[in-house]
């Protein structure tokens, strides 16, 4: 399982830090978390090709991690290929935001509101297995219907946070996954103070192998920095756009 961070930027971009997006290779299968880019465009620049993305992941439904969406399913639906098989899981109220994208083809020249995709509501628990990835959705509560994401395929397991709650991650950090050894933990620090997650994570340390923290905003790193040095695991720390994780 090859992970690599697109966006890492938090509500608006930074100097060479989009909005979020995260790219999942299994074999030759590819999965997108977040879509606050034009994805599209990144598959180009990877030599990739739009046929082998499985699905696209939406933690919630807030513009820097869906801004994106709507170009990659123009694109999949009238130039790469007319018939695009990638599943596109997004929270509810999902037909709200397809019924945007509808709104937005119409309005660009396009002669069909609908999509060819399927879209598929998500809810906590397992949500997706195709045999090379199964994907479970926790519940978080940054906003009104927000989730996390965990990723198990090859023997590894990544969890990445989403977005979480104003409150602090004690309030919202899904601690069950902390029962198994988790290969990598992607979280945001955007909303909440790093140094928050020690409590969270004190004696669990072991089951936890590598941290990065994404979407996160730069007057916020000194705080990754006083989490970093307070921290009793090993192998932490910030991403950039570009950077990839093989597990």
């Amino acid at each position: 399982m090859k992970i690599t961070f697109l966006g890492t930027s938090h509500g608006v971009p930074e100097k060479n830090r989009r909005c979020s997006c995260t790219m999942i290779q299994v074999g030759s299968n590819i999965y997108f978390v977040d879509m606050g880019i034009n994805a599209l465009e990144e598959l180009k620049n990877y030599d990739l090709d739009s046929k082998d993305v499985k699905a696209v992941f939406i933690t919630h439904n807030h513009c820097d991690h869906t801004g994106g969406l709507y170009p990659f399913l123009a694109g999949l639906n009238c130039w790469w290929h007319r018939f695009s098989n990638t599943a596109i899981y997004l929270p509810a109220p999902k037909d709200e935001l397809i019924n945007a994208m509808g709104q937005m083809k119409m309005a660009t020249g396009g002669t069909d509101p609908n999509f060819k995709n399927e879209f598929i509501e998500i809810e906590a628990g397992q949500i997706y297995d195709d045999g090379l990835l199964k994907v479970t959705a926790f519940r978080t509560k940054h906003c009104e219907v927000s989730y996390a994401f965990l990723f198990e395929a090859e023997g590894k397991r990544a969890f990445l946070s989403g977005d979480m709650s104003y409150k602090g991650p004690k309030d919202d950090f899904p601690v069950e996954i902390l029962e198994k050894e988790n290969d990598l933990l992607v979280l945001e620090s955007a909303h909440f103070d790093a140094p928050d997650l020690l409590e969270v994570f004190d004696g669990k340390e072991n089951n936890i192998k590598r941290i990065r923290f994404t979407h996160y905003t730069n007057q916020r790193i000194p705080l990754i920095e006083e989490f970093i040095k307070a921290y009793k695991g090993n192998d932490v720390s910030l991403v950039t756009d570009g950077v990839s994780i093989n597990l």
